[in-house]
Formats: C-alpha cells, structure tokens, sequence
C-alpha cells in the first residue's frame, strides 16, 4: 500500500516543539456550504486545492471530516488552508485534542455534537516549522489513508489493528503538541521519534516499517507512547486550561 511521500530530507530538530499558537483563521479560510461553493465557482484554482471537510454532526471516536479535493459534500464546513497543508490542519482537527475542544471541553460526556463555521473558527492551532508540519501530516494521511482500507474491509482485522495504532499515533503526538510543557517535564519525545521512523532509509514496504515502530517492544516510538498514555487526563486538564 503506498501512501504519499514518506522521507525527509536534511530534517533538523525543532528548538520549540510547539511553534507559535494562532487562532485558526490565521493559517486558514473556515467556510459555510455557500460560502465555500461561491469560492467554488468564482476561484478555478480551488478545483485543484486540498481541503479539509469537517462533518457538521460529529460523533466522538468516529472520523468525521479528512482531506479532500473538489465541491464539498452537504451538511460540512470547509477549512481551506493559506499557509499550510490540509493534512496538517486535518491532524490538528481530527486528533484528540482538537475534538476535546470541538465538543465544548466534554469530550468525556458528549457522544456527539454538532459544530458549525463560528465553532471552528474559534480554535487555536500551532504555526510549527515545515519539517515538523510534514511529520504530522504524513501521519495524518497514514491515518485517513488505513481508514478508508478499513471501511472497504470492516471484517480484516490487521486493517482495524492499524488504524488504532495510527489513530493513536496522531492522538498522542497532538497532545504532546498543545500540552509540550509536560510531556518535555516527563521526558517524553513521540514527534521526535516519529521523524526518526520516517527518515529510516530502507526497502521495506513503508506501512511494515511503520507497524514495527508502533508494535515491536524494543521501538522507542512505541515505548514513548505507552509513556505518554499515563499523563492523558493531566494533559486534558491543561488543554482544556
């Protein structure tokens, strides 16, 4: 299965994980249906243009939005980014942190919620610098990518079992995004550990490479993470700060 570019070239390590946290009307448009089919048919270059598609009812632990090209479907708010990638914005929006806040800071309570342009366009997202922006976007498009694996194949398990392990990924290297002060207190480096994965220069098929990183007891990844999972509910406790 190949899934987009997958090595990074001269990657330097980032000096401030977290880069500059701005309001997501910054990086990017928020769009209504109308508004976004207007653009649609005034600006011929937005036919071309990745996007994310948020759902309008989203449902907690459920994918509800992803990347995608094209007229956007009914009952979504369109997210149209200016200074980043789509799958980055899609990483932030669709991993735990991002639905915390969509679902009000109940993301415990709720099942589900319905969001609209003025809930997205309230949330704060982080300018990182581009080698870090590619890491989290090629996770994103691992995630989306075995998702959509998995739906056309709901009864194969190996696709179930990676797509938690990527879903977890994301999940984690997010929280370590809008909560960094703890996990640099605990020692904790997952998108340093996910670059390193990334810029392993071997023939193995890319998706065995990433399984390994996230399953074998000796991975540092994977070691990171199930460190990480102790800190969940301080780190929700600080996002929601």
């Amino acid at each position: 299965m190949e899934i987009g570019r997958f090595y990074f070239k001269n990657s330097k390590k980032m000096a401030d994980l977290q880069g500059i946290r701005r309001n997501i009307t910054d990086m990017a448009l928020v769009c209504t249906e109308k508004q976004f089919a207007d653009l649609y048919a005034s600006d011929p270059s937005l036919q071309d243009k990745e996007y994310v598609r948020l759902d309008v009812n989203q449902i907690r632990g459920v994918l509800c939005g992803g990347v995608q090209k094209g007229q956007l479907q009914p009952g979504s708010v369109a997210v149209v980014p200016n200074t980043c990638s789509a799958h980055y914005l899609s990483f932030l929006l669709c991993s735990q942190p991002g639905q915390l806040l969509l679902f009000g800071q109940k993301f415990n309570v709720l099942a589900q919620t319905t969001i609209n342009k003025k809930t997205v366009s309230t949330l704060s997202v982080f300018d990182v610098a581009k080698e870090s922006e590619e890491a989290y976007a090629m996770a994103d498009t691992l995630r989306e990518a075995v998702y959509h694996f998995h739906r056309e194949q709901p009864d194969d398990l190996n696709y179930q079992r990676l797509y938690g392990l990527i879903a977890d990924l994301c999940d984690v290297m997010a929280l370590e995004l809008y909560a960094h002060p703890l996990f640099e207190e605990k020692s904790i480096f997952i998108l340093e550990n996910w670059k390193a994965v990334l810029e392993k220069d071997t023939t193995r098929d890319k998706i065995a490479i990433v399984l390994s990183a996230l399953t074998d007891s000796d991975s540092r990844l994977r070691n990171e993470i199930m460190k990480a999972h102790i800190l969940i509910q301080d780190v929700s406790d600080y996002i929601k700060q």
